[in-house]
């Protein structure tokens, strides 16, 4: 008596059917592909200057796509760089959704002047006044490059700058932040922030 031979393709339908009766209906679990804002924000935050730059670009062309992948960086960021490039291209997407997770943002971060002036940079590119309330706090600040950047800040979006000079004399200096908050307050409510 001769034995017989099964062919491999008739035994593959064989196989499926003992494991449908033995385990049921078996989906087997593909791992979601990232997606091409996720994939971006990984190189904005992992990528050298330049292809960094490229992600942002990238983000930025997404658009509101983008806004929750940054959200989420934003929040559970681990180092500074993350949350400055992610405040930023939150900033340069002008999705004013994103105001919130900013403005969480620079409550969890009082002490990090770096971080809380590229917060406020990129409020104040969401028409959002409280970037303003930032600046003029980190124009107090001891450090001169963070003081200049606020100085910046501040005369780029209200076009004044009542004579503060970041590296003057810190009673000058005072002087002029004092005319800076009382001008603020009184125009505050009222005020239409005009960028560059």
């Amino acid at each position: 008596m001769a034995a017989r031979v099964c062919k491999r393709d008739r035994l593959q339908p064989l196989v499926g059917a003992l494991l449908w009766l033995l385990l049921g209906s078996v989906a087997w679990a593909q791992p979601e592909p990232d997606s091409l804002a996720e994939r971006w924000a990984r190189l904005l935050v992992r990528g050298d200057a330049f292809t960094s730059l490229e992600a942002e670009n990238a983000l930025v062309r997404l658009g509101p796509e983008a806004r929750p992948v940054l959200e989420r960086l934003l929040q559970e960021g681990s180092r500074r760089r993350e949350w400055q490039r992610a405040a930023r291209v939150l900033g340069r997407l002008g999705d004013r959704r994103a105001r919130p997770a900013l403005h969480r943002f620079l409550q969890r971060r009082k002490t990090d002047p770096l971080a809380r002036l590229e917060a406020a940079r990129a409020l104040l590119r969401l028409g959002d006044r409280y970037g303003i309330d930032v600046a003029l706090e980190l124009l107090a600040d001891s450090d001169r490059s963070i003081r200049l950047g606020a100085l910046l800040l501040f005369a780029r979006y209200t076009h004044r700058d009542f004579g503060f000079r970041f590296d003057g004399p810190s009673g000058e200096r005072a002087a002029a932040l004092r005319r800076m908050r009382a001008w603020w307050e009184s125009v505050r409510r009222d005020a239409v922030l005009v960028g560059p």
